[in-house]
């Protein structure tokens, strides 16, 4: 199978074309300086009056249906004004190509989403653009201080990737022009979403989000006949299958578990299958499926540093080729989406909006509840919390690094919150920006595409718009999501209140593969580009049964980065 492809050359000389016959794709558009061309599977909607093309699936908004050609007015408008009125109209997967016409270079833009990858490599002449960033060139260097930087931050996705050269149009955001040095500019923003801090309304919240999972899982996977779902046991998952089985569409269901109990979510996922008729497969994750000879997604730019989805990626393969699956689906993206929080901040909120004292002090009982602590352990969060800035702090660990004065934090306009932003929305934005290392699928770069409905722009902004104090009603976190699909899903899984993960799973890769992990890792890139304290990791993994369970992850990070380093280092 040929994995959905694109490029895009922009140059200022001739031969364009060329570059698109030569990477064996299908040119489905050309003019002076500009040719676009893609891998059979990729859908792709041509701009009215020939001025360039739509990569990817596009889709009208409900009830908000407009004529394309009569938003494309980038000349008479600017771009910024016809790419949101274009988003305002219309959501997908996408990126949106349109030709100057007039060897300026063409307007690059990539859906708010981000569910179609878009990397960048600036020429001489112009530029490379990619859902594939080994069509952007033929060697590759490591950028040691970007992989430092993706590391403390624990997955943030700067414009740099860990290619040296290699950048990454992130979403809502679009290049134009011919440039040595490509700058990105929004067209969206998710604090156009956001409501007024004095608006109190919360009615049919539960019902517009439920109105908006279902309309994006319906059309998203309208295109695909024999999805497989990703199931771990939890809420997210279950409101993707769920919207599944309100669309009436047919489904395979893959769960995985680990010896450990801790890491065994079969009773829920069965629950979940069963209730909704739909078949489900489960599969042990033994350690042997790991492999830290081999990354989990060399395909990437940069390191995915989850040794768990290689496990995951191998148990999958076998059920894609005997059922045909066409699709993956999963429901990543649902926490920070849903607004899952254990912090006052919706406390905070509510006295900034002039809530009712009886409505905030609900809110404040309802976040006890949720979090377990007391009353003095509230109030002190709150007071500690109200006297910092509202901007959301994205949070860096530095454990295991070297030459941490190096590290940059990270900086994006979603963190720069308007005049007046209260804390909790803040916060709700700001963990937007943590679903993009979700996006881009860990598993096999020519294998099926991977759908992530919860992330999609209609469902983001349906819950952008209600106040951060609505998601924790009732002491629950999700509680908005939790409310909207309590009909459609079992008791059991809408009302419960803590769920497992594959710690033990981590224990047993490290107690498995420590020898060779040290072997790696003390002698390999991230070693000699000074990204890890050497000393520091050979003392973790010493004590390694000693270690808790975020030291266990760093380690297993570090492994697949290490690998992945080794990976592109072969390259060039």
């Amino acid at each position: 199978m040929m994995a959905p492809r694109y490029l895009v050359v922009a140059d200022r000389l001739a031969g364009t074309e060329g570059r698109i016959a030569k990477a064996g794709l299908r040119s489905v558009y050309a003019s002076d300086g500009l040719a676009i061309g893609i891998a059979s599977g990729l859908p792709f909607t041509l701009l009215p009056g020939g001025v360039g093309v739509i990569l990817g699936a596009f889709f009208p908004r409900k009830e908000r249906e407009r004529k394309l050609e009569s938003l494309l007015n980038w000349k008479a408008t600017g771009p910024t004004e016809m790419l949101e009125a274009i988003s305002t109209h219309f959501w997908g997967s996408y990126v949106l190509v349109c030709d100057s016409g007039n060897g300026e270079g063409p307007l690059v833009a990539r859906d708010p989403s981000g569910a179609l990858s878009a990397y960048y490599k600036a020429e001489p002449n112009g530029l490379r653009i990619s859902n594939d960033v080994r069509l952007l060139g033929d060697r590759f260097t490591i950028a040691s201080d970007r992989v430092r930087d993706l590391i403390a931050s624990d997955g943030y996705y700067a414009e740099e990737t860990c290619l040296a050269g290699i950048f990454d149009l992130r979403p809502g955001l679009f290049l134009t022009g011919l440039v040595s040095q490509p700058v990105e500019r929004p067209f969206w923003s998710p604090w156009d979403y956001c409501p007024d801090p004095r608006d109190h309304g919360e009615a049919h919240v539960g019902s517009t989000v439920r109105d908006a999972v279902c309309d994006t899982v319906a059309t998203l996977c309208g295109a695909y006949e024999r999805p497989l779902v990703f199931m771990s046991g939890g809420f997210d998952s279950s409101v993707v299958l769920a919207a599944l089985h309100v669309a009436d569409r047919a489904a395979h269901c893959l769960t995985t578990y680990t010896a450990d109990l801790s890491g065994d979510e079969r009773g829920f996922a069965r629950i979940v299958a069963n209730a909704l008729n739909y078949p489900l497969d489960e599969q042990f994750l033994d350690p042997s499926l790991v492999d830290f000879t081999t990354c989990v997604a060399p395909h990437l730019p940069r390191p995915k540093r989850r040794p768990l989805f290689q496990a995951m990626g191998k148990l999958a393969a076998p059920i894609v080729k005997d059922m045909g699956a066409d699709v993956l689906v999963n429901g990543s993206g649902g926490d920070q989406v849903f607004c899952s929080t254990q912090s006052m901040n919706a406390v905070i909120d509510s006295l900034k909006a002039r809530r009712s004292l009886l409505a905030t002090m609900a809110t404040f009982e309802n976040i006890c509840e949720l979090t377990g602590c007391s009353v003095g352990e509230g109030l002190k969060a709150i007071w500690r919390r109200a006297r910092r800035p509202a901007r959301h702090a994205w949070g860096i660990n530095t454990d295991l690094l070297a030459q941490t004065e190096k590290i940059r934090l990270p900086r994006h306009s979603w963190l720069d919150c308007p005049k007046g932003t209260p804390p909790g929305k803040a916060f709700h934005v700001g963990m937007l920006l943590r679903v993009q290392e979700s996006i881009e699928s860990p598993f096999d770069a020519d294998g099926p595409p991977m759908l992530n409905p919860l992330i999609a722009q209609p469902v983001v902004e349906a819950c952008l718009r209600i106040p951060s104090w609505a998601w924790v009603r009732g002491g629950r976190n999700r509680a908005v999501a939790r409310d909207a699909f309590a009909s459609d899903l079992p008791p059991a899984i809408v009302n419960r209140k803590a769920k497992s993960g594959p710690t033990s799973f981590s224990s047993q890769l490290l107690s498995k593969y420590r020898s060779q992990m040290r072997e790696r890792l003390l002698g390999g890139v991230l070693a000699e580009q000074q990204v890890i304290d050497v000393a520091a990791v050979s003392m973790a993994l010493d004590n390694v049964m000693q270690q808790g369970g975020p030291r266990s992850l760093r380690l297993l990070q570090l492994a697949d980065t290490e690998a992945w380093c080794r990976h592109w280092s072969s390259l060039r």
